[in-house]
Parts: structure tokens; sequence; C-alpha cells
């Protein structure tokens, strides 16, 4: 990142922005994005894209993560990778999601390091608008796992078993609230309703870690109107919360995204900071 190109950086939320862009300490408090009809004009400059090519994580301080995607002709995601680093950067173990997109389903493969065969597939099947219908996951030595879903115009409302529900409530666009697992832990969000989520895969899934909902979220019913703010879990042993703040490039999009964590469990406080450095693929 250019130092000398900082005023053409905005912070969405609370963030060192020093510490951001390598230079002197201070907090910038709050920013909103220009305008739509500015942000669709800079789209036309030659090298925007809303694809992200890769994202390396640090927590607390120390890069211990690399996702890489990879993108088809029609912008579809064919190869998602995680990386998992050591203290030094060096690759200790790869997982990588394989996306295959056919007229009624997609089908997903995960596979570990090097391996021929997936330890998981699942397959999300699409009604005629291309919007989940029902997710069928199979991982080896296990019962085939059978999801239904309940879906109200483009977004998903329930997603259920025999045994057990997922409740999504939406407001505006953007889903607030879940109620999921046997144990019915609750998940409410809060949003940045001046900025808007147009980007690929989806960022507000960073929160929750790799995996292939952040690449399929308009199939699956599950993709908010705007950026993730804040967000609440609440267990039966456990309260979770997360604060996201945003470093945005002059086409208002994430290059940097800070989530702070407070978490208490038996009665033990955690706080940990993840920092996620993005970087576009070049048209």
């Amino acid at each position: 990142m250019d130092v000398n190109q900082k005023d053409n950086y905005n912070v969405l939320g609370k963030m060192n922005i020093g510490r951001a862009l390598g230079i002197g300490a201070g907090i910038a408090v709050g920013a909103y994005l220009t305008k739509e009809y500015i942000r669709r004009q800079k789209r036309f400059l030659g090298n925007y894209s809303p694809l992200i090519d890769q994202v390396d994580i640090l927590t607390d301080g120390v890069k211990n993560e690399r996702w890489l995607f990879y993108w088809d002709d029609e912008e579809r995601c064919e190869v998602a990778t995680r990386q998992k680093l050591d203290v030094n950067g060096n690759i200790i173990t790869r997982t990588h999601l394989v996306f295959e997109f056919l007229e009624d389903q997609v089908r997903i493969g995960r596979y570990v390091d090097e391996a021929e065969l997936p330890e998981e597939m699942t397959f999300i099947y699409l009604n005629e608008y291309d919007v989940i219908t029902s997710v069928v996951r199979v991982r080896e030595g296990e019962p085939e796992e059978v999801w239904r879903a309940d879906i109200n115009g483009a977004e998903l409302s329930r997603l259920y078993t025999d045994s057990t529900a997922d409740q999504m409530l939406w407001k505006d666009g953007n889903l607030e609230q879940i109620t999921y697992g046997k144990e019915q832990i609750k998940q409410r969000m809060t949003y940045y309703r001046d900025a808007e989520n147009y980007l690929f895969p989806d960022i507000n899934f960073f929160a929750t870690g790799f995996g292939e909902d952040m690449v399929c979220t308009y199939m699956l019913g599950i993709r908010s109107r705007h950026f993730l703010r804040n967000m609440i879990r609440t267990g039966a042993d456990f309260h979770q919360q997360l604060h996201l703040s945003y470093l945005l490039d002059s086409f208002d999009r994430p290059v940097q995204i800070l989530i702070e964590q407070t978490e208490l469990r038996d009665g033990i406080t955690t706080d940990t900071n993840k920092e996620f450095d993005i970087r576009y693929k070049r048209i």
C-alpha cells in the first residue's frame, strides 16, 4: 500500500489508520462512501474489479492464514483455497473447495492438501431462479445430511432437517438475526447502511471463517445488502461480540478489515483481533 496515496483511502467504522497505512498513530472514527453514481463511474477507469484474488489473515498481529480465489470467465469461483501458515509463513496445510456449477445445482468438493478424493461433498439444489431448495452434505463415514429450505423471494427464511431448524430474520435486505443449531444459538447483526455489499466472495462471511457460504451467498439466499458492522452470538455457555471496521480504496472496496472480538465463556473473557488484508483480481 502506497502511503503517498493515503488520500485515496476512506475508513468505515473505527480503525487505527496509522497502523493500517504504516504511518504514525491515530484513530479515525467514521466515514461514508461516495455517492453511488460516482462509484459506478470509477468502475470504468480500467482497473476496478469486485472479485477478490487473495486475503491474508493476521490473528493478534501474526499472519496465520491465506485465502486464494480462482475465477472463471463468467466470474464464478472455480476453486477457493485456504492455506494455514506457521509463525514463519510456511504452509502447514491446504484446504481446497472445488465448485461445479450445473443448471439446477452447485456441487462443492472439499479436499485436503493433495488428496484425490474429497473429504466432503456438498450439493446445493436450486429452483428456476437459481435459489436454494435444499442442501445435501456427504462426509466419509457419516450419514447423509439433508437440509430443506424455505425461501421468501430471494431471502432464506428457514433451513431445516427432521430434527433441527435454523431461522433467519431479515430487514431492508439485511440478515439481522439467525437462530441455529440444537442449542438454538442466537446471532444478531447490524450493518453500515451507507456501504453497499457488492464484492465476491461475500466479505460479510469473513467473520465466520473460510467456507462455501461466502462464495454461494446469492444461491443460498443469505447475502445481505450492506457491509456487516457488529455481530453478537449468545449460547447457553458463551457470549461473543464482534465489531468490524474497514479501510476502503478509491473504488470504495475494503482493502483491509479489522474484526475486534470479545468472548465470555465459562467465566473467562478473551479478546482477539483479526486483520484481513485484501487484494483484488486485476482486469
